[in-house]
């Protein structure tokens, strides 16, 4: 048919829309997502290792991957360390070294 339409709507737009370059990065937030108390008060309530997921959240939102994978692989490292520290220890030792740690 001649008089019909050849506009497809279901086809994405073919210009740029925001005016950005295909494949650019974006850009990084300068500042953390979480404060220190926020990453404090999780390795507290929570444990180690969830206060150093958050700390590996922040390098990562703030455009450091090399710090956040250094964080991760230290932050493993020492909640290791930790737990066959508390292994061997005393009794009554585990308790004052969870809250040292936090």
């Amino acid at each position: 048919m001649a008089g019909e339409p050849t506009i497809n709507p279901y086809a994405p737009p073919a210009s740029d829309v925001d005016g950005a370059v295909g494949g650019a990065p974006v850009a990084a937030f300068l500042r953390p997502m979480f404060s220190p108390r926020q990453v404090g008060c999780a390795a507290f309530f929570g444990s180690l290792l969830s206060g150093i997921l958050l700390l590996q959240a922040n390098f990562r939102t703030m455009g450091r991957p090399a710090a956040a994978n250094k964080t991760l692989a230290l932050g493993l490292l020492a909640s290791a360390a930790l737990i066959t520290l508390l292994y061997f220890a005393p009794n009554g030792v585990s308790t004052p070294v969870n809250v040292a740690t936090a």
